[in-house]
């Protein structure tokens, strides 16, 4: 297939897309950064203080896994994108894009989702075990709850 010399819209549709996956990718680092740190941050004031606050464990955890992937989806929709530009026009040998997808061993994505999620996964279950070994006082709270309304 004789690829197209790209024209200079061309070229900023390219940029612009692959600055756009920049943007998600620091993103999904800034989701990771602040999702750990703050799990971390819930479980020792938690140990310190009242053990039922590591509750919140379960459904910040759960956001922070599906904000990861949503963004992770549109970094990977963009960059496929990117990609198909490549593969049309002329760029400096298979382009950006291809050239970081064969350094991530043929792969779309790289291996380091799966530990982040498995990150994600644990401190949801810490959460999890948190309530349900305060179950009790939960239920007494939503029983007084539901009284007073």
């Amino acid at each position: 297939m004789t690829k197209l010399k790209p024209s200079p819209e061309i070229l900023q549709e390219w940029d612009v897309t692959r600055r756009t996956a920049e943007f998600f990718d620091e993103q999904v680092s800034r989701v990771r950064e602040i999702g750990v740190g703050a799990s971390v941050a819930i479980i020792g004031i938690a140990a310190q203080f009242n053990w039922t606050i590591g509750a919140t464990l379960l459904p910040l955890n759960l956001s922070f896994l599906l904000i990861d992937q949503r963004a992770r989806r549109y970094l990977l929709n963009v960059t496929d994108y990117a990609q198909e530009i490549e593969a049309r026009y002329e760029f400096s040998g298979d382009g950006l894009t291809s050239f970081i997808r064969k350094r991530l061993r043929g792969g779309r994505q790289s291996f380091t989702r799966l530990p982040i999620y498995g990150v994600y996964w644990f401190f949801a279950v810490i959460g999890l075990g948190i309530v349900v070994a305060n179950i009790e006082n939960w239920v007494t709270f939503i029983v007084n709850i539901l009284k007073a309304v």
